[in-house]
């Protein structure tokens, strides 16, 4: 399939041979600071090869080299970003405050999802564990000893579930 995702600071166009959907994140969206194409086959941008990442807010981060292919998940948090990669290992980034891009050791393989709060991160492992890092002011990276089993997760601004 040609298709490609074209980026700019007001909308955001994914186009294939099927016709083109355009949302105006401007109006719908005005704190979002970027924008990811992680569909197999899309491109973020024109120099960007499929599963890549593109800061497209005021320039407040930089995107690392290890998020600019084999992406395929996002998370947004208040001022940090996490990416899920095709290998199983997560990349974070950002304001690091509170510790929420500061990978663990045990996120570097076998995470199925990811999530993040407002200052924390989440990552569900292919075991169904679930590891958190990140801002705990309110207890959300205190995962309940012997939770297991665990298919989907979510991170709220102080919470997660």
């Amino acid at each position: 399939m040609n298709s490609q995702c074209l980026l700019n600071r007001s909308t955001f166009m994914v186009s294939s041979k099927k016709p083109a959907s355009l949302i105006n994140i401007k109006n719908l969206f005005p704190a979002l600071l970027l924008i990811l194409c992680v569909l197999p086959g899309f491109s973020a941008a024109p120099a960007q090869p499929p599963g890549g990442v593109v800061d497209i807010g005021g320039g407040q981060s930089s995107v690392p080299e290890a998020a600019q292919s084999g992406v395929i998940a996002i998370a947004a948090g208040g001022q940090h970003t996490v990416a899920l990669k095709n290998d199983g290992s997560v990349v974070a980034w950002g304001n690091n405050e509170n510790g929420q891009t500061t990978v663990p050791e045990a996120a570097q393989s076998g995470v199925t999802a990811i999530a993040t709060g407002a200052g924390h991160t989440v990552a569900l492992k292919s075991d169904g564990s679930v590891m958190a890092w990140g801002n705990n002011l309110e207890g959300q990276t205190k995962v309940p000893a012997g939770l297991s089993g665990v298919t989907a997760i979510a991170g709220g601004t102080f919470h997660t579930v």
